[in-house]
């Protein structure tokens, strides 16, 4: 069974961090902190891979960069989950 990994969890391992990410860096740190099976969930959509989630978090606006390198921006989490 996968590991269900709720998208701020994510947000929560790129601020502990402080680090500057790319789509590949990121991914990797998703799969060493939540293992390689793991999918990803928001409020309303479920299921989604590393990609599909680090893509979700930059359209809806979690981080500030470049399309190339980013960190999470600050402030943008809810603290509903």
């Amino acid at each position: 069974m996968s590991n269900s990994v709720h998208v701020h969890d994510i947000l929560n391992l790129m601020e502990a961090s402080q680090a500057t990410y790319t789509n590949e860096t990121l991914a990797t740190a998703l799969h060493q902190a939540f293992g390689a099976d793991a999918k990803y969930r928001s409020c309303k959509v479920q299921g989604m891979s590393a990609q599909e989630a680090i893509e979700f978090l930059k359209h809806k606006g979690k981080f500030e960069g470049s399309e190339t390198e980013f960190k999470k921006a600050p402030g943008h989490c809810c603290s509903h989950h």
